[in-house]
Order: structure tokens, then sequence, then C-alpha cells
């Protein structure tokens, strides 16, 4: 899954203050991917987030900076919401929403029910999963292995939502 940055900029740190409106306005003009020529205006262009659904949004942001390798990217309080969002390679490619109502709450690790809920591309996929294999708050899910698309394993994120760390073959 490549994911672009669509709204949000990381020149917010936790604390601020500014809205989450006054915030879009500044980073829209940030914005790093323009669409294709040959993409109708009537079509999609890219991804711009995906939502995981956690019902602790601090725990789900440790998860995902100190074991997954993602960045932290906005993290701005919006009235009584927090506005929390994760980058790959720089850009935001995901927002951490708290489970706040009885249906987010029954979707909470179970964005995809057993099958995969994201693919995550990284450089070298063999020292991504020495670099977790061993550690107590990981599960894996499918050990290390090459297959036809690339190199990678399966772990579960903090919440049991199952990731897919790839390393892609060229084709």
């Amino acid at each position: 899954i490549h994911c672009a940055l669509f709204i949000m900029s990381d020149s917010t740190e936790a604390g601020d203050k500014r809205t989450l409106e006054g915030h879009a306005e500044e980073s829209e003009a940030k914005r790093v991917k323009t669409p294709e020529a040959s993409t109708p205006d009537d079509k999609v262009f890219e991804v711009g987030m995906v939502t995981i659904l956690t019902n602790d949004q601090e725990a789900t942001l440790n998860f995902y900076v100190n074991k997954v390798g993602l960045e932290k990217g906005s993290d701005v309080m919006w009235g009584t919401t927090r506005w929390l969002t994760l980058k790959a390679g720089g850009q935001e490619a995901f927002t951490v929403v708290l489970a706040d109502t009885d249906d987010k709450k029954a979707a909470v690790g179970k964005q995809a029910g057993s099958h995969v809920f994201t693919v995550l591309h990284v450089k070298d996929g063999a020292a991504a999963y020495a670099r977790v294999k061993d550690d107590s708050d990981v599960v894996i899910t499918q050990e290390y292995k090459d297959e036809f698309w690339g190199k990678g394993f399966c772990m579960k994120d903090d919440n049991g939502n199952v990731l897919y760390m790839m390393e892609p073959k060229a084709h």
C-alpha cells in the first residue's frame, strides 16, 4: 500500500492548540503528490490515509513507532478529539482513531477479519523481522519467508490487526 500526504503535516507537535481546520488550511499548500495527467478528474488518484481503530491511542502510537517502525505524524487536539497520524516514508499514511462508539469498539482488532489488515513495505525484510521476532510484545503470525512477490512476515498490532511486513521484489 502506498499512501501519500493528504491533509496534515508533521509541523504540529503534541499540545499545539491550533484547531484542526486551521492546520488543514496551512497543510493543504504542502501537498506532496498531484494526480497523474492520465487520471480522470472523477477517479481516485491516491489513498489519503488508512484508519486504525484503537481503545488506546497512546499504546497504538507506541506500537507502530517502536515495533513497526513508522514515525509519529500529526498530534492535534480538535475539541475533545485527538487527531493522531502515523507516517511511512515521510508521508502520513494512517490515522489512529479512538474507538468511542459501540460499532468502532466492536471493530477494534478486526478491521480485516482474520485477513491481513495492511501491507507495509520495507527495504530489508530480514532486518525488519530480526528487529521484532524476539520481542515479547510482538505476536508473529507468519514467520519470515520468501514468496514470489517478496520476502516478509506477518504480525499482529497491539489491537490484534494482522500486518504484513514485506520487502517487495522488483518485477
